[in-house]
């Protein structure tokens, strides 16, 4: 299999969330303002997901991706990637703060969705678990860490 079918695959997955995201939340620009922050806070979640699996896909070690990409290119795009991922993630709970506020504020409606919504408490922890082995990633924090210490913080995202 080589990079274009791959390219291909990629673009096609995210035409495809694109189309579901529309499908599922176009009505949402309709509502005026909040309508449209709470279709982009779910853009912003449905994309960082596909980037997870990405990320994933980039360091997996599947033959034919190892085939089509070399090991220098991977690793380039998985850290880019991972700014990606951490953009997203962040912009998705901003988002969908400002969008289901309902004149109390985001921040308000923020810790509203940690304590009263199911499993968010979860994705908060998820979320501050990214960032971290995000910015040890950088390479400017990664180079003053031994690779051992950085290897077992990287390895904090199976958790």
């Amino acid at each position: 299999m080589n990079k274009k079918i791959l390219y291909l695959a990629l673009v096609l997955n995210f035409i495809i969330t694109g189309f579901f995201w529309w499908a599922g939340s176009s009505e949402l620009f309709g509502l005026g303002g909040d309508g449209a922050l709470k279709a982009f806070g779910r853009l912003f979640g449905l994309v960082g997901q596909l980037l997870i699996l990405l990320e994933l896909a980039l360091v997996s070690r599947v033959p034919f991706v190892e085939k089509a990409i070399s090991l220098d290119r991977r690793v380039q795009l998985h850290r880019w990637v991972g700014y990606g991922i951490l953009s997203t993630f962040l912009l998705h709970p901003l988002f969908l703060s400002f969008g289901y506020n309902s004149g109390a504020g985001a921040t308000n409606q923020f810790f509203s969705f940690i304590l009263n919504w199911e499993d968010i408490f979860n994705d908060l922890v998820a979320l501050v678990i990214f960032t971290f082995v995000i910015i040890i990633s950088i390479p400017v924090v990664r180079r003053k860490l031994r690779y051992d210490t950085w290897y077992f913080m990287h390895l904090l995202m199976y958790v």
